[in-house]
């Protein structure tokens, strides 16, 4: 192997090492993003419930309040 050839196979190893680095940082942004909708779906139900307990129980308190 020439020290040409040496040098171009340096360049294309760190090529694929770029391109490997680029698509594992996308695959983790899409496992993140598919990881937050599920962690929301799973959630959001619930925090409906406690935002609709809280309000009712404002309004109890407001109603007490205004007795």
């Amino acid at each position: 192997m020439t020290a040409e050839e040496k040098a171009q196979f340096e360049a294309f190893k760190a090529e694929q090492e770029k391109r490997t680095k680029a698509e594992q940082a996308r695959q983790n942004r899409d496992a993140y993003k598919a990881l937050v909708d599920e962690t929301i779906n799973s959630m959001f139900p619930d925090l409906e419930v406690v935002s609709e307990n809280l309000t009712a129980k404002k309004t109890a308190v407001f109603a007490v309040a205004n007795s």
